[in-house]
């Protein structure tokens, strides 16, 4: 669907008047994208402005009539919807009038972003576990010791999915072969008898009511360690007593139960101290040293596993299972999951518990350093260099010092970046491989690229060479199925258009787009998840 300009004005939401000086301007959208859309594209336009202004704050309102009512009343339809399609709104004769709220000023007694920035690099592992608070404290959400606080006042050292402003960063599964194999395990592990007699014991005993914490505890304790043949112990941290761990010759935790004896009860929320538990246990060599953990939730009947591991500066945890009720009589598909994700959990305990001398450096990168050569049928190992963006690495091949680009995804098409290549306008693609749920993708790094831009639409030569590669794909029926300008690179040595990100390629008609496409980019008609990848979509943008 193409795009046009829906024209706004930006205006102080105190006095009226327009923002920091600023006039009329346009984003350029479909009648059909969103009002949160929109917001974003305001923002991004006014970026230098706008910064410490999150797009969600900013009011839209229908035309300048409907903000000079915000003061007496506004009426319905004044204020558009984050969720409201565009329409006809923003014409140039009736602009959209995008309201910026004031700036929050800094409560003088807290540290400013820049401070707490300051804070975060001088800050280490140890450093934080000296300020964590006692568990039990931490896992509220509320009063001096609990995690909110914690965290704001500790940005981006422990992710952990609880705050929407964090950084995105590698997850756990990368960071460690032991959440890897067990993620991976849910799906496909073998499960014996033993399993499926464990899992109707469990589900037995657990679905019942119990009279306090201490009594689920040693009735999940009990059973566990008469199926994996490891016992969960008590450990003691400040004021506070874990409901059962399993920890190295250190004293680092490699599992630890939170248990409450109902849903809503204990006044804590067992992730957050399950987290605390895990940074009190850190021992001093934890900036070098990598210590992965598996956290049990078990709250009434919903038990839960989460993995939690510590590169060199920072701590990150992510959720690894879903969470399942521990019901009696479970039905016969779900009872088949219980089963494997003991059997996987039992199995990941059972190597880590002989893991202590084979722990891996922690670090910031992901623990695969290697990659299988189908040429030459070896091994061959290399060391990350540069995380450029996401999951998107340089690195350099130390046997034969060549620099390559490492990406984890979860799909990618080997025969048209492998196509592409052989017709000269894609890198050289060295490795593929699954990892989990991951795909590894290892190719040649260029060494002269930029992004393509508006003045290489009147290149002739640029220009044709695009019109050569939509060509040769539509040949063999190939949709790249993300040609945005980000993809289009230039080779400035070669002197030749480069595609990149295969990632969504596929066949003309049937595959089908992934989910979770960016919604604020204004996407070809038809281009949408699990709709079909079509040759037009290419020549689209």
């Amino acid at each position: 669907m193409s795009s046009r300009p829906v024209w706004f004005l930006l205006v102080d939401t105190v006095d009226g008047r327009p923002y920091r000086g600023t006039s009329a301007d346009a984003a350029m959208l479909s009648n059909s994208a969103f009002v949160f859309q929109f917001r974003k594209a305001v923002k991004e336009i006014n970026s230098n402005i706008l910064s410490s202004i999150d797009a969600s704050q900013l009011l839209i309102y229908r035309n300048k009539d409907a903000f000079e009512r915000r003061q007496s009343g506004t009426l319905e339809g004044d204020v558009l919807s984050p969720t409201q399609p565009i329409g006809d709104f923003g014409s140039a004769d009736c602009m959209l009038v995008v309201a910026v709220p004031p700036i929050p000023t800094l409560d003088k007694s807290e540290p400013s972003r820049k401070q707490l920035k300051k804070m975060q690099t001088e800050m280490s592992i140890v450093d934080l576990k000296k300020e964590m608070p006692a568990p039990s404290s931490f896992s509220k959400h509320r009063d001096k010791g609990c995690w909110v606080n914690f965290l704001r006042q500790h940005p981006d050292m422990i992710i952990c999915h609880r705050d929407n402003t964090e950084k995105s960063f590698i997850p756990a599964c990368l960071l460690s072969p032991r959440f890897m194999e067990f993620v991976h395990d849910l799906d496909h592990i073998a499960i014996s008898a033993h399993d499926c007699a464990f899992v109707i014991d469990l589900t037995d005993s657990m679905c019942g009511s119990f009279d306090n914490e201490t009594q689920r505890m040693n009735t999940f304790v009990e059973l566990f360690e008469a199926y994996s043949g490891l016992k969960l112990v008590t450990i003691k941290y400040d004021k506070s007593e874990t409901d059962g761990s399993l920890n190295f010759p250190n004293g680092a935790l490699y599992c630890n139960l939170e248990v409450k004896v109902e849903k809503g009860s204990g006044g804590g929320d067992p992730y957050m101290q399950c987290i605390a538990y895990y940074v009190k246990s850190l021992p001093s060599d934890a900036h070098h040293t990598q210590y992965p953990c598996f956290l049990l939730e078990l709250y009434g009947t919903a038990f839960s596993v989460s993995g939690i591991v510590n590169t060199n500066s920072r701590i990150i945890c992510d959720l690894l299972s879903p969470t399942y009720q521990l019901l009696c009589d479970p039905e016969f598909s779900f009872a088949g999951k219980l089963a494997r994700l003991f059997a996987s959990l039992r199995k990941q305990l059972i190597i880590l518990q002989n893991e202590f001398n084979r722990l891996l450096r922690a670090s910031p990168f992901p623990y695969v350093s290697s990659f299988h050569d189908q040429i030459s049928d070896s091994e061959i190992d290399f060391v990350y260099q540069q995380q450029v963006k996401g999951l998107l690495f340089y690195a350099k091949l130390i046997e034969q010092n060549a620099e390559v680009v490492v990406k984890f995804c979860s799909r990618y098409n080997q025969d048209v970046h492998s196509y592409s290549h052989s017709l000269g306008f894609a890198p050289a693609l060295f490795s593929i491989q699954d990892f989990g749920n991951y795909t590894m993708v290892v190719m040649e790094k260029l060494p002269a690229l930029r992004q393509i831009t508006r003045e290489d639409a009147t290149n002739g030569s640029i220009c044709g060479q695009i019109r050569y590669i939509l060509d040769k794909l539509i040949e063999k029926n190939y949709v790249h199925g993300d040609m945005r300008e980000t993809n289009v690179l230039i080779d400035t040595l070669g002197n030749r258009v480069v595609l990149v990100d295969f990632d969504w390629a596929g066949i003309d008609g049937v595959d089908v787009y992934p989910p979770f496409m960016n919604p604020a980019i204004c996407w070809p008609d038809g281009a949408s998840t699990g709709m079909p990848l079509r040759h037009h979509h290419d020549q689209y943008w």
